[in-house]
C-alpha cells in the first residue's frame, strides 16, 4: 500500500463481500485509493448496511461512510425487512432492464449467507441489540447516505444526526444496493470531504 494514497476498508453487510463490491474497489482503485481489510488501518471505512456493526471502536482521523445503514426497527421482523429489500431490489432491477446484476449478486448472497452462516447470525443478532438509530462514533467525519427507497435505512431523519456535530446527513433517490451498482456517486461524495 502506497502511503500517499488515502487507504480505505469496505465493511460489508448481511450476506454481502468481495465479490459483490468488484466494480467499486476497481473504481476507487482507479480514482487513487488503496484498498485494505483493515479498519484500524485506514483512513476512510465504508460501512454498507449491517457493516456498521462491524466498526473498530478507534475511529479518530477517520472518515466514516454509512451507506445504508441499518437501524432498529423494532416494530418489524428483521427477517421481513430483508424480504422487503429483495423484492424491492429485484423490481428496481426489473424495471431498469438490470436483472443479470441482480441474479449475480442474489447468488453471491447466497454464497456467503452459507458460506459464514455464524457471521451472519451475530450480525442478525446485534442488530436486534441496538437502542439507538445511530451509533455514536469518535471519528473525524461520518457521512450517512439513506435511501428513500430502502426498508432498512428509509427511516432514518436527519434529526437522527443532531446530536452528533461531525455527522453528515445524505438522502438520495435510489436503492439498498445503489453503492455497488453506482460508485461514481460515492466516490464524489468522499472527495468533498476530505
Amino acid at each position: 500500500m502506497n502511503p500517499s494514497q488515502p487507504a480505505i476498508c469496505i465493511l460489508y453487510g448481511f450476506a454481502e463481500g468481495p465479490a459483490i463490491s468488484k466494480q467499486l474497489c476497481a473504481k476507487l482503485q482507479a480514482a487513487g485509493y488503496a484498498l485494505t481489510n483493515q479498519a484500524e488501518q485506514a483512513d476512510i471505512i465504508i460501512a454498507h448496511s449491517g457493516g456498521l456493526l462491524a466498526l473498530p471502536p478507534n475511529l479518530a482521523n477517520k472518515l466514516v461512510l454509512l451507506i445504508a445503514p441499518s437501524h432498529n426497527r423494532r416494530y418489524r421482523s428483521l427477517f421481513i425487512t430483508e424480504l422487503d429489500k429483495v423484492f424491492r431490489d429485484l423490481t428496481h432491477h426489473l424495471r431498469t432492464h438490470q436483472i443479470r446484476i441482480w441474479t449475480h449478486r442474489f447468488i453471491w448472497s447466497i454464497v456467503y449467507l452459507l458460506s459464514h452462516p455464524i457471521q451472519g447470525f451475530r450480525m442478525w443478532l446485534s442488530h436486534r441489540q441496538r437502542d439507538q438509530p445511530l451509533p455514536s462514533l469518535n471519528a473525524r467525519k461520518v457521512i450517512i447516505v439513506s435511501y428513500r427507497n430502502d426498508p432498512w435505512s428509509s427511516r432514518l431523519r436527519p434529526e437522527d444526526t443532531y446530536i452528533h456535530p461531525n455527522y453528515r446527513y445524505i438522502t438520495l433517490d435510489s436503492i439498498h444496493d445503489d453503492l455497488w451498482l453506482n460508485p461514481n456517486t460515492y466516490i464524489q461524495i468522499i472527495r468533498s470531504d476530505i
